[in-house]
């Protein structure tokens, strides 16, 4: 059995012309003729597979231009596994105004990097060259670094295994606000980031529930490298990428940019000003093993093709990992190395998404069918163009009656917001029995100035009133968009009832809400104050995130 690549190069509301799909030979390292006879393929349905056409035709392309068009998503590269056929292709633009968006595009993708990360840690596992891993996923992760890894209560230093870990079974916050940077700027280590957990206070039990965590993956990251004496690129180019020779495939910002082939750059859309806003290129290694990828939708047709395939270029055992769930998310959907396992149109389907604010990229496979799909985009706000594109292909693939498909335009009205969240949604959410507000007995001045928590790095607040077009008025501001940040952000403080108020969560390069903390000054003895008491979810959320107490400096 031969894998047939097919590559559509470009698809541009500047250029509408379009190359018809050809037989690829190795113009990227695909390698035309490899036997790729999966071990558990059922040779009758690969072969029915094989028939298929490819489904990247131009109707597809007039529905993608359109929803690009309408969720004002500058581009998106789109891959297609069924069976031995991988279809790839570019839509729009990677960078403006006029750099098209194609199959070879390098876009940052965010936590699908974890599929890898766990991936190569499973491999290291089976493979017995490290012999402190011989309790396999049940090692307690304070055996490997005990210097390292803290956390804040004594059983859970000592438990708290690499299962625990991968699945998100910590007892640790989900959410980012934790996710900073050294105060001097500089791009930490993971070594860093592990030894910044002892300060992150836990929301639950371990392996209580299931609570998204980027920094346990980092972590994980960084058991590689201990086991090894490696560094984790190092690891993932020699356990993964390299067998399945995703050669454009790297962890590091700079690498890419150092390729002939282009690295997307990023945007959001401005509602107030009609226009793009271009993100800054920016380093991804703080992200490390929890979303630090940047790759091709060439390179993750290789992957989901092994994964599809059970393909030899990683071991039996490590397909077994992967495909194994290990805790429960949600009533429908199961978690395991990497991998949310789901049903879609009644078909399993193994998934995972990535995003960081100005790219989002969605991976997706169906094992009994030998169907899988990756769309990458250099959006974040106008992502869901990719992810209808490729619901599309889905239900095609599978013939879904019309009347169950997506309706485009009613996903569109239902959740494209580019003004983002009003004040009205914060206050309801966090102080819904504030009717009469007092006044705050703390002056202004008195509040600003420099706040720093241990893990949670530092932020200036400044004095600086601003008004909106609603005439909704903040009085103070923290830019925490620098390098000790993990997001873009910036800081709107809005007083609601004595020394309580209100931060706006803005991503600072597009300015729009995104999100909300509940805030509390804090006074000392003397009269002055001390601190910032940051609240991170609203009253009676479950689980509640607790809090985080800033000193004031």
């Amino acid at each position: 059995m031969m894998t047939r690549t097919y590559m559509d190069t470009k698809h541009t509301s500047q250029q509408p012309q379009r190359q018809s799909p050809v037989l690829m030979s190795n113009s990227y390292g695909i390698q035309r003729g490899r036997s790729v006879l999966p071990s558990d393929a059922n040779s009758g349905s690969l072969a029915a597979a094989s028939k298929r056409s490819n489904p990247l035709t131009p109707h597809f392309e007039h529905l993608v231009q359109k929803l690009l068009k309408q969720w004002h998503a500058p581009g998106v590269s789109i891959g297609v596994v069924d069976g031995d056929d991988i279809y790839t292709a570019g839509y729009g633009l990677a960078a403006l105004p006029n750099v098209p968006a194609t199959s070879a595009t390098l876009y940052a993708t965010a936590s699908t990097t974890k599929a890898f990360t766990a991936a190569s840690l499973s491999c290291l596992i089976h493979s017995g060259e490290c012999p402190q891993l011989a309790r396999g996923w049940d090692t307690p992760i304070s055996s490997l670094m005990r210097d390292d890894f803290l956390l804040h209560d004594e059983w859970a230093t000592e438990h708290v295994t690499l299962d625990d870990a991968a699945c998100h079974r910590t007892g640790l916050p989900g959410g980012d606000f934790g996710w900073r940077d050294t105060d001097d700027g500089q791009i930490p280590s993971d070594q860093h980031r592990v030894r910044q957990l002892r300060h992150v206070m836990p929301s639950l039990e371990p392996r209580l529930q299931l609570q998204y965590n980027n920094s346990m993956y980092v972590v994980l990251a960084r058991a590689t490298e201990v086991v090894t004496g490696n560094r984790f690129p190092e690891i993932l180019r020699d356990k993964i990428w390299g067998p399945l020779k995703m050669d454009n495939t790297f962890l590091d910002t700079y690498q890419a940019l150092n390729t002939r082939l282009p690295l997307a750059r990023g945007y959001n859309w401005n509602e107030e000003h009609k226009e793009q806003r271009e993100y800054p290129v920016e380093s991804v290694r703080s992200s490390s093993g929890a979303g630090g990828t940047i790759s091709n939708v060439i390179d993750y047709t290789r992957w989901i093709h092994c994964l599809l395939h059970r393909g030899p270029e990683i071991p039996g055992k490590v397909h077994d990992d992967l495909r194994k769930m290990r805790t429960m998310d949600t009533d429908e959907t199961l978690y395991g190395l990497g991998w949310v396992k789901t049903l879609r149109y009644g078909e399993t389907m193994y998934i995972h998404t990535g995003g960081k604010d100005c790219f989002t990229s969605y991976i997706m496979w169906f094992p009994e069918h030998k169907y899988g799909l990756v769309a990458m985009t250099n959006t974040g706000l106008g992502s869901h163009a990719a992810r209808i594109a490729l619901a599309k292909l889905i239900e095609d693939r599978f013939e879904v009656p019309y009347k169950k498909r997506i309706d485009a335009d009613k996903e569109f009205e239902k959740l494209w917001r580019p003004e983002g969240k009003s004040p009205q949604d914060g206050l309801k959410m966090w102080y819904p029995d504030v009717q009469l507000p007092s006044p705050s007995d703390v002056g202004l001045l008195d509040i600003i100035g420099t706040y720093r928590a241990p893990g949670h790095g530092r932020f200036v607040l400044v004095e600086n009133e601003r008004v909106d077009k609603s005439g909704n008025r903040t009085l103070l501001t923290a830019d925490t968009s620098s390098k000790d940040r993990f997001r873009n952000e910036k800081w709107h403080m809005r007083h609601v009832s004595g020394r309580f108020w209100l931060i706006e969560v803005f991503d600072s390069i597009v300015d729009v809400c995104y999100g909300f903390h509940g805030a509390e000054v804090i006074v000392g003895p003397a009269g002055q104050v001390t601190g910032l008491k940051i609240t991170l979810t609203p009253p009676g959320s479950k689980p509640d995130h607790g809090f985080v107490l800033f000193s004031k400096v």
